[in-house]
């Protein structure tokens, strides 16, 4: 029999959608995100679940605290996660509306 994965090494995992309770594939990643209005660097928000593979140039959105943050992922690292099976690191950042 073979052992269950360690939970570093499957950066994708079955998840239930809470609308409309639906299954679909979530993606893991470690998310900084620096606002637009910050004038520090990013900050550390955790391990967060996307709904589209994050890709460096993408956009990312994801629920934090309650509310939909919305913003382009600068950095993936590392690049080849999804290649060595690994929970990638984003750097996402918002950029100020017009």
């Amino acid at each position: 029999m073979q052992d269950q994965p360690d939970a570093d090494l499957a950066p994708r995992r079955r998840c239930t959608r809470a609308v409309g309770g639906t299954s679909s594939w979530a993606f893991r990643a470690r998310v900084y995100l620096q606002r637009s209005d910050s004038k520090t660097e990013a900050v550390y928000l955790g391990e967060i679940e996307l709904e589209v593979r994050p890709i460096r140039k993408g956009r990312a959105s994801f629920m934090h605290e309650g509310r939909i943050e919305i913003g382009h992922i600068d950095t993936v690292a590392p690049p080849d996660w999804d290649e060595i099976g690994v929970v990638p690191t984003i750097y996402v950042v918002q950029r100020q509306q017009t």
